[in-house]
């Protein structure tokens, strides 16, 4: 009696996998190929960005700081006189503090030297106070003794860069001078010294 075959079943391979499917499975693997004009473009773009953010680095660091408008008006401190034992006068000593406004022409280099080595500026100050009497304190303005401090300041900057003399917290101390000589002291009710009127 003959035997009726039914269709043939694809053959599997020694692995155990049918034949087709290997094959797909080996083509999806495969890598897909970019076109190469889209290679350059990403790789140019790329390229672009890394020099547009050293450009804006260089910049940055590069970028002049803003500058700081140096101060019109600087401090030196705290000073004190004290009258010798051949003063004559009644002020015995004083304390007060001195600032200084500069003339806008120098400001920025006398405020920088001044800053910088403001022992310096001190020092000339205080040679000014050792050298100085009581009379020099009658004038109840202090003119002549601002004058004379700015004159110093000056010689020491080297440049006519000050243009005031500030005298503030004025603390007097009064006594019997040693010998019958004109008392310093201001009539009373008088503010010794007052507050110099500048205008900045």
């Amino acid at each position: 009696m003959p035997v009726v075959k039914g269709p043939e079943k694809p053959k599997a391979s020694q692995d155990g996998e049918l034949a087709p499917a290997k094959e797909q499975v080996a083509a999806s693997a495969q890598p897909v190929r970019r076109p190469r004009w889209l290679q350059a473009t990403i790789i140019g773009l790329g390229a672009v960005a890394i020099l547009q953010a050293g450009v804006i680095g260089v910049l940055i660091l590069l970028r002049p700081k803003p500058q700081q408008t140096p101060p019109r008006e600087i401090t030196l401190g705290q000073f004190r006189f004290t009258a010798g034992p051949e003063d004559p006068g009644r002020l015995r000593g004083c304390e007060f503090r001195v600032s200084v406004l500069l003339d806008r022409q120098w400001q920025a280099s006398a405020a920088s030297r001044m800053q910088e080595e403001p022992s310096r500026f001190r020092q000339a100050v205080e040679e000014l106070l050792r050298e100085a009497r009581s009379t020099d304190f009658a004038d109840t303005s202090l003119r002549h003794l601002r004058l004379h401090i700015k004159e110093k300041l000056n010689e020491a900057l080297g440049v006519a860069a000050v243009a005031e003399v500030l005298i503030t917290d004025w603390r007097p101390e009064w006594g019997e001078p040693p010998s019958g000589s004109p008392a310093c002291q201001p009539s009373q009710g008088e503010d010794f010294p007052p507050s110099p009127n500048v205008q900045l």
